[in-house]
Order: C-alpha cells, then sequence, then structure tokens
C-alpha cells in the first residue's frame, strides 16, 4: 500500500497538470482553427454577393444598350445591333451562375442575431431573390419588346421602374449584408491575428506567424478590389442607362461612382511597393483613367442631345474594350485577390488542424501511460515479497511458493533404469 500511495502521491499531480494544459491547449487551437473556417465563409459569402451585384448590373446595362439601339436604329451601329441578344444572354448565364454560388455561400454562413445580418435575411432567401430576379427579367423583356415595336418613351419609364425595384430589393439588400460581413471579416482577422500570434509563436511556428501578418493585407486587397470592380461595373451599367434615356446625365452618383472607383485603385495599388505593382492592376488603372476621360465626353454629347454621336461613342469605346478587355481583366484580378486570401487562410486551418489532432493523440497516450502505471503499481503492492526473503536462523525454512514438479513420464522412467544397468555393468 505505500508504494501505491508513493505513485499517486507523485505521478497523479503531474498527470492532472499535463492533462489540463494539453486539453488548454487543444481548445486553443481548435477555436483558432474554427475561427479560421468561419473568416475563411465570411470572405466566401462577400466574394458571392459582390459576384452577383456585378452580374446583375452587367445584365441591367445590356438590356439598357439594347433598348437604346433599338430605338435609335442607327446604321453605323447596326452590325452590333445584332449581336445584344448574345450579349444579353451571356449576362443572364454570369447572373444564374452567381446566383447559385450566391446561395451555397450565405447558406453555408448562417445569419448571427445581433451582428445586423438578421436586417437582409428575410430578402436574401432564395425564394425572395428568385422572386425578385424573375420581376426584374419580365420588365427588361417588356420594355425591351415596347422600344423594338416603337414604344420607347413607355419602354424607358417601364426599364426605370425595373430598375429602380431592382436596386430596392435586390442590389441595396446584398450591399448592406456584405457592408456587415466586411466588419466581422475585419473583426475577425484582428482577433486571429492577437490570437495567432501568440499562438503561432509558440506551437505553430514562424511560416503560421508569416501567413497570419499576410492575412490583413490579402483582405485589404480583397475588399478593395471588389468594391472597384463594383463601382467599375456599375459606372458602365450608368452609361448605357444615360443612352437608353432612363438615367440622367447631371446625376451626381455617376460623380461618385468615379470617386469610389478611383480611390479604391488609388488603396489598392497602396498595398503593393512601388516597382511591385501587378501588370494587370496597371492596365486596369489606366482603362480605368480612359473611362472617366470618356464619361466626361459622352455626359456632354447626351446632355446637347446628340444621340447618335453618344451611341457611336459608347458602341466603339466601351462595347468592345470594355465588355472583352476591361471587365474580363478586372474578373481575374478580383478572382487572384479572392483565390489568394483563401490559400492563406486554408494553409492556416491546416496547420492548425494537424496539429490539434497530434495534441490529441498525445493526451490518449498520456492516459494510456497513466492507467498502464496504475496497473502496473496495483501488482507491485499486491506481490508476495515477504517469499523472497532470507529465512533467519532457527526459524522455520519458508515455504516455497514454486509449482509441484510434474511427475517424469513412463519412457523417461525406463530410460533412466535402462541407463542405470549399464553404467553398472561397465564399472563392474
Amino acid at each position: 500500500m505505500k508504494l501505491r500511495t508513493w505513485f499517486y502521491l507523485l505521478t497523479a499531480p503531474s498527470l492532472a497538470l499535463l492533462l489540463a494544459l494539453l486539453a488548454s491547449t487543444i481548445w486553443s487551437t481548435h477555436t483558432f482553427a474554427s475561427q479560421l473556417q468561419e473568416v475563411r465563409r465570411d470572405g466566401d459569402a462577400v466574394v458571392g454577393i459582390d459576384r452577383f451585384v456585378v452580374a446583375v448590373d452587367r445584365e441591367l446595362k445590356e438590356y439598357a444598350t439594347a433598348i437604346a439601339f433599338a430605338g435609335l436604329e442607327l446604321s453605323a451601329v447596326g452590325s452590333r445591333a445584332s449581336t445584344h441578344p448574345e450579349y444579353l444572354a451571356s449576362a443572364r448565364r454570369e447572373v444564374d451562375a452567381t446566383l447559385t454560388l450566391l446561395k451555397a455561400n450565405l447558406a453555408a454562413d448562417p445569419v448571427r442575431p445581433g451582428t445586423g445580418e438578421d436586417e437582409t435575411a428575410d430578402v436574401l432567401r432564395p425564394e425572395v431573390l428568385d422572386a425578385n430576379l424573375r420581376r426584374m427579367r419580365r420588365q427588361g423583356d417588356s420594355a425591351l419588346r415596347l422600344a423594338r415595336a416603337g414604344y420607347l418613351a413607355t419602354a424607358q419609364q417601364l426599364f426605370n421602374g425595373g430598375d429602380r425595384a431592382a436596386n430596392d430589393s435586390i442590389e441595396s439588400p446584398l450591399e448592406a449584408r456584405m457592408r456587415v460581413e466586411e466588419r466581422e471579416l475585419e473583426a475577425s482577422i484582428q482577433l486571429l491575428s492577437a490570437r495567432g500570434n501568440v499562438l503561432g509563436l509558440l506551437l505553430l511556428g514562424s511560416s503560421a506567424r508569416e501567413q497570419l501578418g499576410a492575412a490583413p493585407v490579402g483582405l485589404d486587397r480583397l475588399e478593395y478590389g471588389l468594391h472597384y470592380s463594383q463601382a467599375f461595373s456599375s459606372l458602365v451599367t450608368d452609361y448605357a442607362e444615360m443612352l437608353a434615356g432612363v438615367s440622367d446625365a447631371n446625376d451626381k452618383d455617376q460623380v461618385a461612382l468615379e470617386s469610389q472607383a478611383r480611390a479604391a485603385i488609388t488603396a489598392l495599388s497602396a498595398t503593393y511597393p512601388d516597382s511591385e505593382v501587378p501588370r494587370d492592376l496597371r492596365a486596369s488603372s489606366a482603362e480605368f483613367n480612359q473611362m472617366a476621360v470618356f464619361g466626361t465626353t459622352f455626359r456632354r454629347m447626351v446632355l446637347d442631345g446628340r444621340a447618335g454621336a453618344a451611341a457611336t461613342a459608347f458602341s466603339t469605346r466601351v462595347r468592345q474594350p470594355v465588355e472583352e478587355i476591361a471587365l474580363p481583366r478586372l474578373d481575374r484580378i478580383t478572382e487572384g485577390y479572392r483565390a489568394a486570401f483563401s490559400t492563406c487562410l486554408v494553409a492556416l486551418w491546416s496547420r492548425a488542424s494537424v496539429f490539434d489532432a497530434a495534441l490529441l493523440l498525445l493526451s490518449v497516450v498520456v492516459v494510456a501511460v497513466g492507467v498502464e502505471a496504475r496497473g502496473c503499481s496495483h501488482a507491485a503492492s499486491s506481490y508476495p515479497w515477504s517469499s523472497l526473503r532470507r529465512p533467519r536462523s532457527g526459524s522455520a525454512p519458508a515455504i516455497s511458493r514454486r509449482a509441484p514438479r510434474a511427475p517424469a513420464s513412463a519412457n523417461w522412467q525406463i530410460f533412466s533404469r535402462a541407463s542405470r544397468r549399464w553404467r553398472c555393468a561397465s564399472t563392474s
């Protein structure tokens, strides 16, 4: 009993302390990995919202462009007018694809009460999004048919109402949800950096700490890129709506969009050293500057009533260079930022998950060793050590606890007798 008591006194506190340290580390690492997953879901939700809003803007732009060309019937853009159904069909496919992605991202990112997400939860349900999108397309198709039939004023009024409805029921709630997600992303990244610096320094290594340090920069680039993409696409849509006569050329929102896009591209370029700005980003900045110069001239044409010249300028300066070069380049830029940010989070999550599993396995081994040691101490305490002591003089001999010898077999007895007779005969 004394050996068992000493074993408990010496090993039990040490094992308990070791298990407590392991449990605390496992909990911290698991929490860190869970927060990384949450940040990744928030980032996917932000990207999905931005892509869908940009796709809806482009579909509205195609409706407005088709209405404008159907009403003007300019011979100079007749060859381009034949391609408008293809542009519109392509824009619709893009909206459908981004809507599917948005539904998946919103389903993976449940609404958290008290964060502002619950304010737009009802509007962003899948069935509500589908209904609003169908209503926008019905109004757009009806306006396009009226414009082709010669009822341009009625078509403009109908499309203007559909545009406002799309903005109120689709774009505004999505943009509000996007702002909430961005605030949550920034707060989560700051919390992860504060917790991960200690955890990465002590446990995950220097490479994890470097990845955590790069995460805020990656988030800034992603947000600036999304804002720039959305402002650029909205600006092009406004030009098309001015051409169709459903938007005022003196609208201050267009100036605000230009300022927003310019601020986003400036902030995005500032995240790089001067000599390391990507080539696509420089090219996109140059294309935006050209668009801003074109916008000033284009608005003047619309205000002066030169609809034919404005349509020709839009067709040659916006349709081909922007639709086929600038906007695809912008999509590649934002996709690159999304992939870089997601890769950083996945790498950190993988390291944290592997380390968490290793700690859990070590805890199981420690518990198994403790249980085995307890069994050994119990066996040692119950062993008859007194039987191994040398008997004292004058005392009775110790009783042997060895098992009795098994009797020899019959064959062995016969062999023993024969060998003794042979030895006796040889000696005589």
